[in-house]
């Protein structure tokens, strides 16, 4: 990979957050549709630049979830005729520095949480980005709990349980998702009638933490 050529002061350039916020939905499928959009739309402008930056950053957004993983937490969006779309070990130095450089200017958690997610597993794995990930997922955890359906909260809460774990087994950023976990499950234990809080306990329960005998 050439990566994308681009710094953060060209994502700054462009309100390319205006984009993400527009959105159909706050999930990261969504921004990624959005963003390659508004890339084409440049490119058939004429700029390069612009286009250049959508790009990246939709290619961030189209990672697809594989948690169950802890070697490869992403894979491609899509495969097909032996290509594929990309994943975060396609990006450059150059374009994890240009990320960095835009981390904590990210207005959306759901974004800011996949931005620090992959700067987090790509080397030299940055340490910071990982506990921004953290507090973000668990943002966009909570924002997502009121949606249509429960899984997308409850994999924010399992990614954010996950990276905790990596900084650290009970270390404050583990703790904060162990607790924001069981808050979840006590918004809703009352009234579930679905599988969210039988998910939400055994990923505690999988940690050795958490109040089993009330679980």
């Amino acid at each position: 990979s050439l990566g994308f050529g681009v710094t953060a002061e060209d994502f700054r350039a462009y309100d390319w957050q205006a984009v993400v916020a527009g959105a159909q939905s706050h999930e990261c499928q969504a921004y990624c549709d959005a963003l390659a959009k508004q890339a084409a739309a440049l490119k058939e402008a004429g700029d390069d630049r612009g286009s250049r930056v959508f790009r990246l950053l939709s290619a961030v957004a189209s990672y697809w979830p594989n948690y169950d993983s802890n070697e490869a937490p992403y894979r491609p969006r899509m495969i097909w005729d032996g290509k594929r779309s990309a994943i975060p070990e396609d990006l450059t130095q150059a374009d994890l520095a240009a990320l960095a450089g835009i981390l904590a200017e990210i207005r959306d958690a759901e974004f800011r949480a996949r931005v620090g997610d992959v700067l987090w597993i790509c080397p030299p794995k940055n340490y910071k980005a990982a506990q921004t990930a953290v507090d973000a997922y668990i943002e966009s955890a909570c924002a997502l709990e009121m949606g249509e359906y429960w899984s997308p909260s409850v994999e924010r809460f399992l990614r954010a349980r996950q990276v905790g774990g990596q900084l650290g087994r009970l270390n404050p950023f583990h703790q904060k998702a162990i607790r924001a976990i069981d808050e979840a499950i006590t918004r809703h234990e009352a009234t579930e009638d679905t599988l969210r809080c039988a998910r939400l306990m055994h990923m505690l329960l999988a940690d050795g933490v958490g109040d089993a005998k009330r679980y």
